[in-house]
């Protein structure tokens, strides 16, 4: 999700709810738990190295445009010049990141594919119901229907549940998430998050 972030607070708004999340689910007692589909442990898989690489191009153009910037300023003879990094500064941050997503999957319960989640996220995905407004997106179906599943046992008992997601296409493409899937969720007792620190909100203060 940094990847997708904007401006710096875009990024505290990320790590530092994610970071808080992760204390509590490692906490004793824990204050909250971490629930990750089967789907979403292949999709982290399959994706990750691709991000990764990403993220590396990226910085590459990052420092070779700062350098620019720096050169500018020193023939102008600017005092306070723009910072410069060193093509490999980004790595220490890369790797934190990548320990942080780790540290979430590893605390986090993980839901084993359920046959009949499964039958219904294909009947979804056919009538292209959101979170498959393309029509091709199963793997986005299969990780929606196990999770308003667990949100249907779990609310029943008093407990909250709030399902994250950065995915505007495909869950709330026009502002907030379309129907019908609105009234699915809500008729389970699940909650949606769209960033950490909202999903952090909902979830409630840390209890010391």
């Amino acid at each position: 999700m940094t990847d997708r972030a904007q401006s710096v607070d875009d990024v505290a708004g990320i790590l530092q709810p994610a970071v808080d999340i992760l204390r509590r689910a490692e906490g004793s007692p824990p204050s909250v738990a971490v629930v990750v589909p089967q789907y979403v442990h292949e999709e982290y898989e399959r994706n990750i190295q691709k991000v990764l690489d990403t993220v590396a191009s990226r910085w590459v153009q990052v420092v070779q445009r700062l350098a620019i910037a720096h050169g500018a300023a020193e023939t102008l003879r600017v005092e306070s010049r723009p910072p410069t990094h060193g093509i490999n500064a980004f790595e220490p941050t890369l790797e934190a990141c990548d320990r942080l997503a780790d540290g979430i999957r590893r605390v986090g319960a993980t839901l084993d594919n359920d046959d009949e989640c499964l039958l219904r996220a294909a009947a979804r995905n056919l009538r292209r119901d959101p979170p498959s407004l393309r029509g091709d997106q199963f793997a986005d179906c299969t990780i929606i229907e196990h999770a308003m599943e667990y949100a249907r046992h779990a609310s029943s008992t008093g407990r909250l549940v709030v399902f994250l997601s950065s995915n505007k296409r495909d869950y709330y493409p026009d502002g907030p998430v379309a129907e019908p899937l609105t009234t699915q969720m809500q008729t389970a007792g699940l909650l949606f998050a769209r960033i950490w620190a909202e999903a952090a909100y909902r979830l409630g203060p840390l209890r010391q």
